[in-house]
């Protein structure tokens, strides 16, 4: 049995193999009962049901097994017709060219073919029901800087700790939030400054 070899579409139209779609792939391989053609199309079209949707909503899948009888002539040995068919809806759907296989698993000559291929149906919002039709950029003025103090009579200075944010801001002043609401919060500045950068990581 050989390898199987490509066959395009100028060779079928010479052997009055008719296709029933756009060609995805065909392919002549041999075994025992002689020379074979398997051809693979898909026909994309409008639904049934919708014919004037102006839509693709139908694609019919086809693969054909051909069997060399005489100079030019071909016969169909079997068949495989798949559809789907959604109006309403997107489809769509190929075979897998590269994963069609021929083997003789049962050992006796005979070809066995393996035909992969995906349908697809879904619901997808439009261009007119979802469209992006404006673009515009937002920028508002929020505080950029945090100052924390804690007023304690212990001592003669109380203990302060300021952060401006690590953000680019431009030519913005600093705007801060200042909170100075309770006594003795803070022992020291450390203690002010851990304050202070767990408000700035909020900014």
């Amino acid at each position: 049995m050989s390898k199987p070899s490509t066959v395009h579409a100028k060779r079928l139209a010479a052997e009055n193999v008719r296709t029933n779609g756009v060609l995805a792939g065909a392919h002549q391989i041999s075994d025992r009962n002689g020379e074979h053609i398997l051809m693979l199309t898909r026909k994309a079209s409008a639904s049934l049901v919708a014919p004037q949707s102006g839509r693709i909503e139908r694609i019919d899948f086809v693969a054909a097994y051909y069997l060399h009888v005489t100079n030019a002539q071909w016969k169909e040995e079997w068949v495989i017709r798949d559809v789907s068919d959604c109006p309403g809806l997107d489809v769509d759907g190929d075979f897998f060219m590269p994963n069609v296989t021929f083997t003789d698993l049962n050992k006796n000559g005979t070809r066995e073919v393996t035909v992969p291929y995906l349908r697809f149906q879904a619901v997808r919002a439009s261009d007119t029901d979802d469209a992006i039709d404006r673009l515009a950029a937002l920028r508002r003025v929020a505080a950029n800087a945090v100052s924390i103090s804690s007023w304690d009579p212990a001592q003669l200075m109380a203990p302060v700790a300021e952060q401006l944010t690590s953000l680019d801001i431009g030519e913005m002043p600093s705007l801060s939030i200042y909170d100075g609401s309770t006594e003795r919060r803070h022992d020291n500045k450390a203690g002010a400054d851990a304050h202070k950068q767990a408000h700035g990581r909020a900014l």
